[in-house]
């Protein structure tokens, strides 16, 4: 991935670009279709989700906890949340 696409995401901006650098060989563009589960409720991930477009729906116990927009990182429900949280695209994401 182009390192400088990884500027679109507020706390990767705060990088140098040696550092975004370092980190675009891992970086992968994933295009999502509405629906489409990321992670389960339970499951574990070793992913840094960053949603480019649209939106994701967070849920934990069944219940929407939050939603994940733009530029915006999926590890802060993943942390917060007692069990991985599920991570749904309802607007399709990418």
């Amino acid at each position: 991935m182009d390192a400088a696409i990884l500027s679109s995401a507020p706390f990767l901006a705060e990088l140098s670009d040696e550092e975004r650098a370092t980190i675009a060989p891992y970086a992968a563009e994933v295009r999502v279709v509405e629906g489409k589960c990321l992670v389960a409720e339970g499951d574990y991930s070793y992913d840094l989700l960053v949603v480019e477009v649209g939106e994701a729906e967070v849920t934990r116990g069944g219940e929407r906890v939050a939603e994940v927009g733009p530029a915006r990182s999926s590890a802060r429900w993943a942390c917060s949340a007692t069990r991985p949280a599920m991570r749904r695209s309802p607007r399709g994401a990418r």
